[in-house]
């Protein structure tokens, strides 16, 4: 079992779930019996969870929805006085945040909510529809470039090839720390439900090709002619091979073919 050593002491933890209906929420943290659930696992009074009232009317102070949004979730800080702050999804707060012009509001809110509370941030994002074939880049992130620019840190969460109750974890990005869990050595975890707590439960490290899926010959022919199409657009080798997500190596050997 590998030390992951908490090092921070106790925080009050704000959780907004924009994702998971009440019912959605105790069914993974309870036990089903019949068709009740039972046995709810008793979470530490400093998590706070909250999630959005699909039916509220936003008041006529605010121009729109987001801005209301914005507003509800800086009051619940002040109230609570969280330190942590996980917001699950970002997608949620925008219309889209898969270009620029939508992200960068987006990620200025939570700088703002991070400086003036002094908070820490995790915001889940969904990635876009994937190649499972290529190892996890930033460019899978929605939005990648400009929510990837206002990260400090960014790790994804892959699903294995090999069986779809293995996840394992890679460090897409550090800006102030040694990245250790590459592509080489990548968290692998199980999802499992032992009793009433939903989980991840860390099995080994391993590489990311463990778990990716076999590249047909169709796709690598398809994979070698984007790479020709993108070189013939100008792009540099190194280019090619983060936006595809192989390697530079790779890049160059297809060049030749």
């Amino acid at each position: 079992m590998p030390n992951f050593t908490l090092e921070a002491g106790k925080q009050t933890v704000l959780y907004f779930d924009f994702e998971l209906s009440d019912k959605q929420f105790e069914a993974r943290y309870s036990t089903r019996q019949d068709d009740y659930f039972t046995n709810h696992y008793a979470f530490d009074g400093n998590f706070k969870r909250g999630e959005i009232n699909q039916n509220s009317f936003v008041p006529k102070s605010f121009k729109d929805f987001e801005s209301y949004l914005n507003f509800s979730l800086e009051h619940e800080i002040a109230e609570t006085g969280a330190k942590v702050l996980i917001v699950d999804n970002i997608t949620y707060l925008k219309n889209a945040t898969e270009t620029a012009k939508d992200a960068l509001p987006l990620m200025k809110e939570l700088i703002r909510l991070k400086k003036k509370f002094n908070l820490s941030i995790l915001a889940l994002a969904h990635t876009s529809k994937r190649d499972l074939t290529r190892p996890l880049t930033v460019n899978d992130l929605q939005g990648s470039k400009m929510l990837s620019n206002f990260a400090d840190s960014i790790f994804a969460i892959g699903e294995s090839a090999k069986d779809k109750n293995l996840r394992y974890l890679k460090q897409i990005k550090a800006r102030n720390t040694e990245i250790i869990y590459d592509a080489e050595n990548v968290a692998t975890c199980q999802v499992t439900k032992p009793d009433n707590f939903l989980m991840f439960e860390f099995l080994s490290f391993g590489s990311e090709r463990e778990h990716l899926k076999a590249l047909s010959e169709n796709d690598k022919a398809d994979l070698i002619q984007q790479v020709k199409n993108l070189s013939d657009s100008g792009e540099s080798q190194r280019t090619i091979a983060e936006e595809l997500g192989i390697s530079p190596t790779s890049v160059n050997r297809y060049l030749k073919k």
